[in-house]
């Protein structure tokens, strides 16, 4: 899976379940300065991405600043998956 399609995975999870504006959603805004993700978006978000990408997310990674960006989602997704498929 490549980096742009995780990031568009997120993005209509974003617009569909969160009701995030989609002009808003660019890879480095700031999702919770943005009041976009809330503790209640980041629980979402957390659940979202353990069952559409098959990987865990242990609470040692719930951090904000993972949470803080598409991009810093992305990065936290990456290398979850390159380890499933290798």
């Amino acid at each position: 899976m490549t980096r742009d399609h995780i990031i568009l995975e997120f993005k209509t999870f974003l617009i569909d379940i969160i009701g995030a504006d989609e002009t808003l959603l660019t890879v480095d805004r700031d999702l919770l300065e943005s009041n976009i993700l809330d503790s209640y978006g980041i629980l979402s978000m957390t659940v979202f991405m353990e069952e559409k990408f098959g990987i865990t997310i242990i609470p040692e990674e719930m951090t904000l600043e993972n949470y803080r960006s598409l991009a810093n989602l992305t990065d936290l997704v990456l290398p979850k998956l390159a380890d499933k498929e290798a």
